[in-house]
């Protein structure tokens, strides 16, 4: 993967002075004569001579003669191309994976604090106790031209680590700290894309990254592959996860429930009852009930007995590739809403359904057509910008998420049978569309809109 394009007469000067140097032919070293003499083979013609006019001529003889043919055709070299525009970094994939083999992603390190999350296929991990000890991987199988973009970005930065060529995206603040990391597999054509949570250091970084390697095996143990087609994501920490389109785009997405307890027809979820209001109802103990991830930013939004305070905020939109600082559209009064839903999840599925987690995601979808599809927010309202560089609409496992099971049981549904909840919520800044709510079976909702544990329930 280089950060040049093909064909090499397009290169400018500086470029093919690069793409020689990495190919350690530079006109300086002796192999410049080398090239000459194989040139002059190849192409049974006089020896021919080097003014700045004809530099692309080496450069191409680096490719063709240097690195064997063999080699390029399954290394996949100079296939990537690295653009940057503004604060938006494109990695476009020329040439798509003609491997059909199937390939399981293996860590060869992980800090001790790092456990794999339920039901994820070892790609995502976190610590327990601090989310921001997380890492989220995804497993891309380029097809021809995919897309790969991270917005707020900066500097791209490569190194080899333990012969992996690892591609650093740093935050566009210019903090140096990179928590979007992608592996290049050139033989396997093959990029692991990594999230990293904002406490992991940068020495475990290098080091789980240099660990990573692709071992070889049966498609039903291989690592699940994204084909990495125009597939946009977010450069923030491993808790903002998603599959985002741009500021102008709907992007469709395709929803399933794990196959751990059937498909989706055989677990139904109905929404019974949904009540909004500016007070937390009463059923709904704060001290017990409810997971407070901030308790100053509790006491900032809820007055006494649980009512809901208005507060005062700024309307910003979001930089994008072109437009790339944030700005202030203007004031506002925002007045969140307290939504408690209660919904009905029958099983009918053959096996017990151990966990099935509520969250309220941060993002709103529309329905139209009966598709799914997902709302890109690039307007956001501050104070409460709950993860760095990303929209706080509805804060996800935070303030009103606890779970009220009316059975009063351990919330296991047995097969064929029928179960009541109720879950409350706070909407920090409620929009005019309608929200869904999802809910999953791994026992936490997780974060990237592409996983296939996902149900969606759209509130009537």
């Amino acid at each position: 993967m280089k950060n040049v394009e093909q064909p090499v007469t397009k290169l400018s000067d500086q470029e093919l002075d690069k793409l020689i140097e990495e190919m350690d032919t530079s006109f300086n070293s002796k192999n410049q004569k080398n090239i000459h003499d194989r040139l002059h083979k190849k192409m049974h013609k006089r020896p021919i001579s080097l003014p700045r006019a004809t530099k692309w001529l080496v450069a191409a003889a680096a490719l063709v003669i240097l690195v064997p043919g063999t080699a390029l055709a399954a290394n996949g070299l100079w296939e990537a191309v690295t653009h940057k525009d503004g604060f938006l970094t494109t990695l476009v994939f020329k040439n798509g994976s003609q491997d059909n083999s199937h390939y399981k992603v293996n860590y060869g390190y992980l800090p001790s604090n790092l456990k794999p999350m339920a039901h994820t296929d070892g790609l995502k991990y976190y610590d327990p106790k601090d989310e921001d000890y997380s890492l989220s991987t995804v497993f891309y199988k380029p097809k021809n031209d995919a897309k790969l973009q991270v917005p707020n970005s900066g500097k791209t930065t490569k190194k080899i680590i333990n012969n992996n060529v690892v591609y650093f995206v740093d935050h566009a603040g210019g903090d140096g700290e990179s928590s979007n990391v992608f592996v290049a597999f050139e033989k396997e054509h093959r990029i692991v894309q990594l999230y990293f949570g904002p406490k992991v250091t940068k020495e475990s970084i290098e080091k789980i990254v240099g660990g990573l390697s692709l071992k070889a095996t049966s498609a039903k143990l291989a690592t699940f592959e994204s084909p990495a087609n125009e597939s946009h994501t977010s450069n923030d920490n491993v808790k903002s996860q998603t599959l985002r389109a741009d500021s102008s785009t709907i992007k469709q997405f395709k929803t399933s429930f794990t196959q751990e307890v059937g498909e989706k027809d055989q677990i139904k979820i109905e929404p019974l009852s949904v009540n909004v209001g500016n007070e937390i109802s009463k059923e709904f103990d704060l001290k017990k009930d409810v997971n407070i991830i901030d308790e100053k930013f509790l006491d900032r939004i809820i007055a006494d007995k649980g009512v809901l305070k208005p507060f005062e905020g700024e309307v910003h939109k979001r930089g994008d590739g072109k437009n790339t600082i944030d700005r202030k559209i203007k004031n506002v009064t925002v007045q969140p809403k307290f939504y408690e839903v209660t919904v009905k999840i029958t099983n009918d599925s053959s096996k017990p359904i151990s966990h099935y987690d509520f969250n309220a995601p941060r993002l709103y979808l529309l329905e139209p057509k009966g598709n799914n599809l997902v709302l890109d927010m690039d307007v956001y309202t501050s104070p409460y910008n709950n993860f760095e560089n990303y929209p706080n609409y509805v804060l996800p496992r935070g303030i009103g998420s606890g779970q009220k099971d009316y059975n009063k049981s351990s919330g296991t549904i047995e097969p064929h049978t029928s179960k009541t909840f109720k879950y409350g919520y706070v909407v920090i800044n409620p929009m005019d569309y309608k929200p869904f709510l999802q809910f999953d079976s791994a026992g936490r909702a997780p974060d990237d809109l592409n996983s296939n544990q996902y149900r969606w329930l759209k509130l009537p």
